[in-house]
């Protein structure tokens, strides 16, 4: 039974800690990516603002259902839903996608600027988050780290482009 009380205690010190921590971080966060990817900046460009295939080459997407010709909801492979928005901001060259749901554990936008190499792209994704929910906000500054997101979108456009960059 003493362990029990033990190990009780030790879980309750645990989520303490985590949970102090998170409130002692800053809610918002910077983090950029940069990636070269084997396509033309017009196939990239076009691939990135198509977001109604984004469920085809990225794989953690399960639907994508259109809300405007600059808005839509993500469904993820774990059924989470996130509503966007897309705005241009350079012709061909520079855009901004951002998170417009309420009540979520995070928030945010993301830069997206493509540069040509030759006949690759190379892209460079900021994200401006916020993370709200402080256990969150520390298993994602200490375990995730805030540029997983930007890190498996730009993998997954990577391989999309040798399957038909």
């Amino acid at each position: 039974m003493k362990w029990v009380f033990i190990i009780a205690g030790v879980l309750i010190l645990i989520t303490a800690v985590i949970y102090i921590t998170g409130l002692l971080l800053p809610v918002s966060h910077t983090a950029t990516v940069r990636a070269v990817v084997h396509m033309p900046v017009a196939s990239a460009w076009r691939r990135i603002t198509d977001f109604s295939k984004y469920q085809d080459w990225r794989k953690n997407i399960k639907k994508v259902e259109l809300i405007s010709s600059d808005e839509w909801v993500e469904s993820d492979e774990h059924n989470n839903t996130i509503p966007y928005k897309m705005e241009m901001l350079a012709d061909g060259s520079k855009l901004k996608t951002e998170i417009t749901g309420a009540k979520l554990p995070f928030g945010g936008y993301w830069i997206i600027e493509l540069n040509g190499l030759n006949n690759d792209t190379e892209i460079t994704i900021t994200e401006y988050g916020k993370v709200y929910n402080p256990v969150f906000r520390t298993l994602s500054k200490f375990v995730f780290g805030h540029e997983a997101s930007i890190k498996s979108y730009l993998k997954y456009l990577g391989e999309s482009a040798g399957a038909n960059g």
